[in-house]
């Protein structure tokens, strides 16, 4: 196993994936904000990231677990590290680990996949969006069996697709129901949509669905106290449907037109109380 210290840095060094749907998602909504973060690559247009860096510690943990790196039984020290989001991370990463094995959703197929995966399917790509470029990182696929499919179904009270290929997205979120919601949801529809077609191309066969494993940050953590609606684990899913494909397309050429012609959305100047920093410093003047 990777030391405590390696693993943190590691995660330091890491990047996003590129011209996935969390890029595309802000020329969707504003085109000239998407300027201005490549003009200004230096201005913080996140604010608090408090939340998005316990949400990055996480997922590199799982990553970690799912690869065999960090043993299901070993316990991860927090003492050479002096991050709270680092240790928030941890003890969300433990809950889960302790209470969900590494097979817990079928057999592992990939763990955090980059798309495209060759140039073949860099290819189908192009033939499906023509010159707009997209990519993507899966954080897990699984091939689910039928006693996989059933276990999963009657332990979180979903219904799923029957056996196959799947994508798990690791997920954590506020205790609040306002706190999943806006931006983020936004975002997770399109990637939710995009990723289960672009992995179909390059597998050459359907996949079965998305399932978003989420786990909220209550302070005790706890399974099934009084039923799922208690519980600090939360589960969707999404089919795909047959309009998912023409839907990503046309919101990519929306997002992609947005940012080419430079287009100012006065409606997207506040978000959830927050103003827009390009604004707040005077380098957009809304139109």
């Amino acid at each position: 196993m990777d030391e405590p210290v390696q693993i943190y840095q590691t995660i330091k060094r890491t990047g996003g994936s590129g011209r996935g749907m969390s890029y595309w998602t802000v020329p969707a909504l504003c085109g000239r904000k998407r300027r201005l973060m490549s003009e200004h690559p230096k201005v913080d247009t996140i604010g608090d990231a408090t939340a998005l860096d316990t949400g990055i510690y996480y997922h590199f943990l799982k990553e970690c677990f799912y690869n065999g790196k960090v043993a299901e039984n070993t316990a991860i020290s927090m003492e050479p590290i002096q991050d709270l989001e680092w240790g928030e991370a941890v003890r969300l990463f433990d809950f889960h680990r302790s209470n969900f094995p590494a097979d817990y959703f079928g057999q592992v197929v990939a763990v955090e996949l980059k798309m495209p995966i060759t140039p073949t399917h860099a290819e189908a790509i192009r033939d499906w969006l023509g010159d707009i470029e997209a990519t993507g990182a899966i954080d897990l696929v699984v091939n689910m069996s039928a006693a996989d499919v059933k276990r999963v179904e009657e332990d979180r009270g979903v219904e799923l697709n029957g056996p196959g290929i799947y994508i798990v997205d690791h997920k954590t979120a506020g205790a609040r129901k306002d706190e999943m919601g806006g931006r983020a949801n936004y975002t997770s529809s399109m990637q939710c949509l995009t990723y289960m077609h672009m992995l179909s191309l390059a597998f050459n066969e359907p996949i079965q669905g998305m399932i978003f494993d989420v786990l909220l940050k209550h302070k005790v953590l706890r399974r099934e106290p009084e039923g799922r609606n208690g519980s600090s684990i939360q589960t969707f899913f999404a089919r795909p449907q047959a309009e998912d494909p023409h839907i990503v397309k046309a919101a990519l050429i929306h997002a992609d037109k947005q940012m080419r012609e430079n287009l100012a959305n006065p409606f997207a100047c506040y978000d959830r109380g927050r103003e827009c920093v390009f604004l707040s410093r005077g380098l957009c003047g809304r139109f």
